[in-house]
């Protein structure tokens, strides 16, 4: 009796065991998995599979969505079974969006490190595996291997389990990219795409744009049948020349000089080749056995021609910016105007007006080179139009990540791309030029390439915009829901910091860090790419401001203190997360070039508006722009510093204001950076007698209001 009562217990226990493995090997909806060092939560997906062909061949399945992940798990096992193919479960780390970057597929893997004089292939086989053999490059862990998909997630967990294993990971797939070699003739020429160190250049110092063209070229989205379009305001864009003809829209373009819609320039004209060398640098056609690759090499191109070098209508360069900012995504501005030329109010209205209602409301990007004029002093925050938040500015580098000598440094500016040093062969930029003698190059020109369809002395911040309007549009294809601020935050997230040692990087209380000569650092298309594919947009604009007026502050002459002026930003004002400031003076001076103007923020940074240059002309009204505070909070004390660097005059502050634009604090779902260093500064205290005017305007702006220089007065609703 006693026997039979043990037999029965003993069956019991061994079907209550049976249910306890069945159990223990049933698949659970979410794993915890270290991976990169970091506990991550994965969600198996229930309505995705993958599949491998013995060929190699592989897709991610859609298959009806599944009540959880064991049914996920018997459906790929039926579907292994009967296809004769490998099939795998897919994977999301928890809270991401799901696409090609984020997606990890179960590989029947598990890496195991265990303790010395532990058997691998018994454990293995206990557990229902196979024990790959210990790894040559990693003694005393093994690889251990199942046969049914999902599988591994169990064994990993059961794994943990067993004396003897001190690490476990069960192996995940992520999509690799590969470097693609587009097979055009010059290709090697060009550095700013790849720079593997030809002609003594440093390595890497590119846009690192090779890894992303597998997936994006600048086709594909909705906005426009044949892809992103990028629009090319200048000379004129050959529309002829066998690099650009395949990606010329004739329907988008226009001609601003002769009133028609073919935009080739005028060859009589001194630098009309200028525009046809910019549209090469963002959207030559690529992989064409022909010539060069643009950045977005098949983006679409629209010319729009106007009379750069010479007196320039303003209404004109205003028609430029408002025309079709529904299909036109990316205008390229490779021009300026000369220092502290006061924009007209048509080229201000349709500048806010394409940021406001472009693409839907999403915003038309405008990108600006910086200028050339830093051996003459100039500065980026010294150029209308190019100084404007509405715009992404561009500074140039030469091909070992230093600024150029002609590269204008500024506050405004936001970030750095290749742009070469002057006229040196074979180190200058390569991009398609005026077919024939008509061009930069012709017959007989010293160091340039015998085929005169192309050359490759192109340079300045004209070289480097259009690189940049490449990579944009890369990420609007990536992301076609960008708004514009978005891309000037992700631009700055992304880029390199070129030039590490230079002792003129700093970092603010938020984290980011700048340069006077190169924004936030060298584009980097791979990672901007990366970034805008799962971006969060950031929230809605607002901006807060504080206007003092009846000024009369003496400014001492051939001081380094000069005077401070303090704008409180008090709890009385919404708390914002900084992107731009906008600084706004009024000073009485005969010889303007003798000022340093710098805003320090409350952490301590510095936007330098102003340096000392020769520049005898009196007095300033003008609105500077600093991008060196985004991501830094407005609260509390920021100090305005004007100085008087040379002796001999003087002159008076009547007026400023300081406004900070942003999001409110907290508002942004994108990932915050370390703070690196400390910024701490003392705060200065408001100067008697004077009325602080305060303002606070919320929500999207959709109108303006200019006084008869051009200047934003107010914003409306």
């Amino acid at each position: 009796m006693r026997t039979r009562i043990l037999q029965h217990i003993l069956a019991a226990l061994a079907v209550l065991t049976v249910i306890a493995a069945q159990a223990a090997d049933r698949l659970k909806d979410t794993y915890q998995i270290l991976s990169g060092g970091v506990l991550r939560q994965f969600d198996v997906a229930t309505d995705e599979l993958q599949r491998t062909r013995p060929t190699g061949e592989q897709w991610t399945m859609q298959i009806p969505a599944q009540p959880n992940a064991e049914a996920v798990r018997q459906h790929a096992e039926q579907l292994q079974a009967t296809l004769g193919d490998q099939v795998e479960l897919v994977l999301y780390e928890k809270g991401s969006p799901r696409n090609e970057f984020t997606r990890r597929v179960s590989t029947k893997k598990v890496f195991v490190r265990l303790a010395r004089g532990t058997n691998a292939q018994a454990l293995a086989q206990s557990l229902g595996a196979v024990s790959l053999g210990e790894l040559s490059y990693a003694p005393g862990c093994f690889i251990f291997q199942v046969n049914q998909p999902g599988a591994m997630l169990t064994l990993a967990e059961r794994l943990q389990q067993q004396p003897g294993v001190e690490f476990v990971e069960p192996l995940l797939a992520a999509r690799t990219i590969l470097h693609y070699t587009p097979n055009d003739t010059y290709f090697g020429n060009q550095w700013h795409l790849r720079n593997t160190g030809q002609n003594g250049g440093t390595p890497g110092v590119d846009v690192a744009v090779s890894s992303v063209w597998d997936l994006y070229d600048g086709t594909g989205t909705k906005m426009h049948g044949n892809g992103i379009t990028i629009g090319i305001l200048d000379t004129g864009v050959q529309i002829a020349h066998p690099d650009l003809a395949p990606n010329v829209d004739l329907a988008l373009s226009w001609d601003y000089v002769d009133g028609n819609n073919d935009p080739s320039p005028n060859p009589t004209w001194s630098g009309a080749g200028h525009g046809t060398c910019v549209a090469g640098l963002s959207a030559a056609r690529g992989d064409n056995n022909l010539g060069v690759c643009g950045v977005a090499y098949e983006s679409r191109l629209a010319g729009l021609r106007l009379p750069i070098g010479v007196y320039t209508d303003p209404d004109s360069v205003a028609a430029a910016f408002a025309r079709g900012n529904n299909l036109i995504q990316v205008k390229n501005n490779s021009w300026g105007y000369i220092p502290f030329y006061a924009a007209s109010a048509p080229e201000t209205n349709a500048l806010a007006n394409g940021v406001l209602t472009g693409r839907g409301g999403l915003g038309t990007i405008y990108v600006f080179a910086a200028g050339n004029g830093a051996q003459n002093g100039w500065d980026a925050n010294s150029h209308t139009l190019a100084n404007s938040r509405f715009v992404i500015q561009v500074g140039a580098v030469n091909d070992r990540g230093d600024k150029t000598f002609y590269s204008e440094p500024g506050a405004s500016l936001l970030v750095a791309a290749p742009g070469s040093d002057y006229y040196i062969a074979p180190i200058g930029i390569t991009t398609t030029d005026m077919l024939g003698n008509n061009g930069y190059n012709y017959s007989g020109t010293l160091g340039d390439l015998s085929d005169v369809d192309y050359t490759q002395l192109f340079n300045g911040t004209s070289a480097a915009a259009p690189i940049v309007s490449g990579v944009i549009a890369l990420m609007l294809q990536a992301n076609p829901s960008l708004t514009w601020r978005d891309v000037q935050e992700i631009l700055i997230r992304s880029a390199t910091m070129n030039s590490p040692s230079d002792p003129d990087w700093v970092a603010h209380s938020a984290g980011f860090r700048f340069h006077p000569k190169f924004g936030a650092g060298l584009v980097n298309a791979e990672r901007a790419v990366s970034l805008a594919q799962s971006w969060a947009n950031l929230g809605p604009e607002t901006n807060v401001f504080i206007a003092q007026s009846g000024l009369t502050l003496p400014i001492p002459d051939n001081n380094v203190a000069g005077v401070g002026i303090a704008f409180d930003f008090d709890t009385s004002y919404p708390t914002l997360r900084v992107e731009h400031v906008e600084v706004t003076v009024n000073i009485t001076h005969p010889r303007r070039g003798d000022l340093v103007i710098t805003l320090t923020s409350p952490g301590g940074m510095q936007s330098r508006l102003a340096e000392l240059r020769t520049d005898n002309a009196a007095n300033y009204n003008w609105t500077f722009m600093t991008t060196r505070h985004w991501g830094e909070s407005s609260r509390g004390i920021w100090s305005l510093q004007v100085a008087d660097r040379a002796a001999g005059q003087t002159g008076t502050v009547t007026a400023c204001t300081v406004r900070i634009y942003g999001t409110g604090a907290g508002a942004s779902t994108s990932p915050s950076l370390p703070a690196w260093g400390d910024n701490s500064v003392g705060q200065l205290a408001t100067p008697t007698g004077v009325t602080n005017v305060v303002a606070i305007s919320a929500g999207t702006t959709h109108s303006l209001a200019l006084n008869a220089d051009g200047k934003v007065v107010a914003w409306g609703n």
